[in-house]
């Protein structure tokens, strides 16, 4: 089992999107592929994108860009917000 899913909402698009992400990878890459699947699925409407974290929905806490998604709190069917 290498991926696991996801829920990312995106409050300034008012959309949440479900993907599939990689547990053997850095959640900052994570974050650039999940804003980049976004912007293009969006149209290019999802703007400032190197700024944008992410976070827990339920504790809000922002995950550390460093930490391997199999080391985190990461599991299927985490809740996200892209902000």
């Amino acid at each position: 089992m290498n991926k696991l899913l996801i829920s990312v909402c995106v409050p300034i698009l008012e959309q949440e999107y479900d993907m599939h992400i990689p547990i053997n990878k850095k959640v900052g890459t994570v974050r650039r592929v999940i804003v980049d699947a976004i912007s293009e699925m969006s149209g290019g409407y999802l703007v400032n994108k190197e700024n944008l974290k992410l976070y827990d929905r339920k504790s809000g806490v922002c995950y550390d860009n460093d930490t391997m998604v199999k080391d985190s709190d990461i599991h299927n069917g985490t809740k996200m917000l892209l902000l």
